[in-house]
């Protein structure tokens, strides 16, 4: 059921909006995310995976770079279909704590 922790009526995404004064979608990717905490704690996959864009994010590179050092074989990625890449989160740290660098070596 979606109760409220404090024994309301059931509040939709919208009125919840409204409530927090952010946006619906915000309210939507927050529950989302606390729904994937909550697989990962009890017995899900407790591997964290990065989408491309995320992965370049986190590491600040541009998706193009993680693409050369796939290819390159300096990084490891899963592809679970055609299009699809996944990155892990050891495999990303792993990559950082190598040293590699963007640009030009000495």
């Amino acid at each position: 059921m979606n109760d409220n922790v404090d024994g309301e009526s059931p509040i939709n995404t919208a009125q919840l909006a409204v409530k927090a004064n952010v946006p619906k979608r915000t309210i939507r990717t927050r529950r989302l995310e606390k729904k994937t905490e909550q697989r990962n704690h009890e017995g899900g996959s407790s591997v964290l995976l990065r989408t491309k864009q995320q992965a370049a994010n986190y590491i600040q590179c541009t998706p193009r770079y993680l693409e050369r050092m796939v290819r390159a074989g300096r990084l490891r990625a899963l592809k679970p279909t055609g299009k699809l890449v996944r990155f892990r989160q050891a495999d990303l740290d792993k990559f950082l704590e190598s040293g590699a660098t963007i640009g030009g070596g000495e």
